[in-house]
């Protein structure tokens, strides 16, 4: 039993120590300046939902912007990145970076999507030039075009050094420790040397002492203080609700934005699974459409629907279909998009709907037949 404690210490420090060169150097510095940078973590080859994505921010109100920093791991279809990016430059201080060799190179020990996640956000904190960072999610797309900007302000007022716009509970189904509420990765605003003030690579999820941390709850019990405030815990916010991991997002009267979520952790499950990948939260077909509709997109993932279909488990009506068909609306609907695209995805989602109700149709003869 000692023998085996011991070896599993020394696992996650090699963990650390791995974690710790990924992300060095990671410092305060003291030339940084009024205003906040957003930061925004992408997969390159879904350059269309990138697009998507700086279309709802580029309609927000963000006078206190002074850059918005894209960041991917690796150079695929960087000339597309880099053409979506210029899209956009006329209405944001907009860049795009991809992480430096020798990361790319120590990212391949452990080559996992919350790994190239966490490296994105770290290491474009380190790139940041201004007091406060904006944590935004590659999958959440902004409708209140006035939330970031009254999260800065509410921030600057209340000498804040975090503030989320929603939170996770710990434990969770995963989790093993003391009961806590932590501030969810996405739509999160951050005091730049507040981050920097404790190690990096405490950030990352992983095993400490034998339980299992996800992804910034490790990093959050070390530093959490009264200057870190949660908008939808008790004495919030009450625009806000718990965004928890069973629901695709916020439904309530005042919705922050559409928050397709896990969209590109599964996509990587699918790339590993397959045929066998189970898509009943839609993520293969939502990025199945935002690749389709997008006239910029110049990479289908899917050849067509009936590609999609065969590509993934026979379709079928999840208990995530009626929310998902809510939110789908919601983003198809919105002024962001033209018509056509309108039109397209509109038009694939009754495609999807004939093929569930086709093999509910085929599931109720097979048992009717046995029965």
């Amino acid at each position: 039993m000692m023998q085996h404690t011991l070896k599993s210490l020394l696992v996650e420090r090699l963990i650390d120590a791995y974690h710790f060169l990924l992300t060095f150097p990671w410092r305060n510095r003291r030339d940084l300046r009024e205003g906040y940078t957003v930061v925004l973590p992408v997969i390159p080859e879904f350059y269309a939902v990138t697009d998507y994505n700086l279309r709802f921010l580029s309609a927000c109100n963000l006078p206190n912007c002074k850059e918005v920093i894209v960041i991917t791991d690796c150079y695929r279809n960087h000339d597309e990145n880099k053409e979506v990016i210029a899209r956009y430059a006329k209405d944001l201080p907009i860049r795009l970076v991809v992480q430096p060799a020798y990361r790319r190179l120590l990212m391949q020990v452990q080559k996992r999507s919350f790994v190239v996640h966490t490296m994105n956000f770290v290491t474009a904190i380190k790139l940041t030039r201004t007091k406060h960072v904006f944590l935004h999610d590659g999958d959440f797309f902004l409708t209140d075009h006035d939330h970031i900007e009254r999260l800065y302000a509410e921030a600057v007022r209340d000498g804040l050094d975090m503030l989320s716009t929603y939170s996770r509970p710990h434990p969770g189904k995963e989790y093993a420790d003391e009961e806590v509420v932590f501030p969810a990765t996405f739509e999160l605003m951050l005091r730049r040397n507040f981050m920097t003030s404790s190690p990096a690579y405490k950030i990352f999820a992983g095993e400490w002492r034998g339980k299992w941390y996800g992804n910034f709850v490790r990093f959050f019990l070390c530093v959490r203080n009264e200057r870190c405030r949660m908008l939808d815990t008790p004495g919030g916010d009450p625009r806000y609700i718990d965004d928890d991991a069973d629901r695709i997002g916020p439904n309530d009267p005042i919705p922050v934005g559409l928050h397709f979520k896990h969209l590109f952790e599964r996509y990587w499950k699918f790339k590993i699974q397959g045929r066998k990948f189970d898509d009943g939260k839609y993520t293969m077909f939502l990025l199945f459409m935002m690749t389709r509709a997008n006239p910029e997109c110049r990479h289908q993932y899917f050849p067509d629907m009936q590609n999609y279909l065969e590509s993934v488990r026979p379709a079928y009506r999840s208990s995530y279909f009626e929310p998902f068909e809510r939110y789908f609306q919601q983003f198809v609907n919105h002024d962001a998009l033209t018509q056509q695209e309108r039109t397209i995805m509109l038009e694939g989602f009754e495609q999807l709907k004939s093929a569930i109700a086709h093999n509910e149709a085929n599931v109720a003869s097979t048992v009717g037949q046995s029965s």
